[in-house]
Formats: structure tokens, C-alpha cells, sequence
């Protein structure tokens, strides 16, 4: 019987870093999030209450990390409302900026929010047109 030539370990993580929050800064981003959100899912702009709220990782939380550029406050969770809508539609939803790919940059990537125009998000909570 042949055996295997044992792999070296890996002297660097296989996942990129990406930076995560503490439950302080979580609390002054869902703040930062309505604001920009203007208390409203940023899908489809129905009022979003405390049940019916959650946040969407624009690109996996493993390379995009917990940054407002890669944050929106969607209505449902990952199976419902608008937030399983994105997940069940990965193509379009791509297309629209919900989904950013890993080798793309959030902030870069504009996302078509409920007034029909394409933005830019900022990690301060601003968003801009989209040129």
C-alpha cells in the first residue's frame, strides 16, 4: 500500500480576516441602519418593525465583514420576506447590488434601493447616487 506524502500546515488562515463588531458598535450600526434605511426595508420600502427586521450581509460576513457597506436592513429573515427572497435569488439579486460577489468591493458595488435608483454606501451611514 502506497502512502501519502503528509501536507505541511498552513502557516496563514485559509479565510480572509474580516473585521467583526462588539455588541456597543452592533447597537450604533442597527441605529446608523434605520437612519439610512429610513425605517423602512431597503428592498421593497415596507415599514419594517421589530419583527419583522433583520440584516442582510450584502457579501459573506467571512469577506465583507461588519462594515455598513455591507449592510441592509431587509424585512423577513434569511427564509422570508425579502431577506429570503435575496437568498432564493441569487442571480437577480446580484444584479441589484443585494448580492455582492467575493472579489467584488461593497462600497464599490451600488445596490437599487426602493426608490428605483442605484447608490453607493458609505461606512458612515451615508449613501450617494451612483454614477
Amino acid at each position: 500500500m502506497k502512502r501519502s506524502r503528509i501536507k505541511p500546515k498552513r502557516t496563514e488562515p485559509r479565510r480572509r480576516e474580516a473585521p467583526a463588531w462588539t455588541y456597543e458598535e452592533w447597537q450604533e450600526a442597527n441605529h446608523q441602519l434605520l437612519a439610512r434605511a429610513g425605517s423602512a426595508c431597503e428592498r421593497c420600502g415596507n415599514p419594517l418593525t421589530g419583527e419583522n427586521l433583520s440584516r442582510h450581509h450584502r457579501q459573506r460576513r467571512r469577506d465583507g465583514g461588519d462594515r455598513l457597506t455591507n449592510l441592509l436592513l431587509l424585512c423577513g429573515s434569511g427564509s422570508t420576506g425579502c431577506h429570503g427572497w435575496v437568498h432564493a435569488h441569487p442571480e437577480e439579486a446580484r444584479e441589484q447590488g443585494w448580492i455582492v460577489p467575493s472579489w467584488a468591493n461593497p462600497a464599490t458595488t451600488p445596490v437599487r434601493l426602493p426608490d428605483g435608483y442605484l447608490w453607493l454606501l458609505h461606512d458612515d451611514g451615508r449613501k450617494i447616487p451612483a454614477p
